[in-house]
C-alpha cells in the first residue's frame, strides 16, 4: 500500500525553489532601486515571511539529512 510518503516531492521541491526565486528577485529589485522598501511595507512582510518559512525549511532539511 503506497503512502503519501511514497510520493515523490518534486512538487514541493518547486514551491520552495519559486519561494527562493521571489525573495532572491525582491533582493536584486530592491538593490536596483525599482522600489523602496518601506514604501511597499505588505509586500517587504510578505517576502520577509517567506524568507524565514524557506531559511526554516532548510535549516530542518539540513538535520534531517544528518539522522
Amino acid at each position: 500500500m503506497r503512502t503519501i510518503l511514497d510520493r515523490p516531492q518534486q512538487p514541493l521541491h518547486l514551491l520552495w525553489a519559486a519561494c527562493g526565486a521571489v525573495v532572491i528577485g525582491y533582493v536584486f529589485l530592491a538593490a536596483l532601486g525599482a522600489f523602496e522598501p518601506d514604501e511597499a511595507i505588505e509586500l517587504t512582510v510578505a517576502v520577509v515571511a517567506m524568507a524565514a518559512l524557506l531559511l526554516a525549511h532548510e535549516w530542518r532539511e539540513q538535520f534531517r539529512d544528518e539522522r
